[in-house]
């Protein structure tokens, strides 16, 4: 419209493949997860434009509210240095780990492994990344902005929050204590996904 045109328009939205079964148990146990640990997935390029300095500062933040957390970030990219020199000031080294590249068929034993799919871009037009992980049953919480969150029903399959790492860490350690929600979050993200 922006641009003048007057026919009709609809959005079509990306579709997501139904996803591999994977065995939770094992596929953490041969990742090297500990049960008492609960994932924040983040899967993307690392990119400035992603603004992984919030979402590393919500996982420093979470990480306060609950020392079980850990952050896993799958892909690579430009920004790597510098994740990991802020992953290294903000302290919190032990508790992130930067996978790196992931071939495609590959990752979704990181979304079967993970307890929270985090996003923070406020750039992006789709974030089919969070389609894909919801197809998983991950809730999704999001930095509202953009269109990644387009596919969020707040409070129904994942939750959209400020940009602002203290405000995403509360939501985040919120929905992880609270098992009935966190149950439908799940539930509803497998059919939405």
């Amino acid at each position: 419209r922006k641009h003048s045109v007057k026919t009709p328009i609809t959005v079509i939205p990306t579709g997501t493949s139904r996803p591999q079964l994977y065995n939770r148990s094992l596929i953490r146990q041969e990742l090297g997860i500990p049960p008492e640990h609960r994932v924040l997935l983040y899967v993307g390029r690392l990119a400035q434009e992603k603004n992984l300095e919030t979402l590393l500062q919500m996982a420093k933040e979470a990480f306060n509210l609950d020392p079980r957390l850990r952050l896993w970030m799958v892909g690579d990219g430009p920004y790597r240095e510098v994740c990991a020199e802020l992953i290294r000031v903000l302290g919190i080294g032990d508790r992130v780990h930067l996978v790196g590249a992931v071939p495609h068929a590959e990752v979704g034993r990181y979304y079967a492994a993970a307890d929270l799919f985090v996003f923070a871009s406020v750039s992006e037009t789709q974030g089919l990344v969070i389609q894909e992980a919801m197809t998983f049953g991950l809730p999704a919480i999001a930095v509202s902005g953009g269109g990644a969150g387009a596919g969020i029903q707040d409070g129904e399959n994942g939750f959209l929050v400020k940009n602002d790492p203290l405000d995403f860490a509360q939501r985040v350690v919120n929905v992880l204590d609270n098992d009935s929600l966190y149950a439908k979050l799940s539930e509803r993200a497998k059919q939405t996904g």
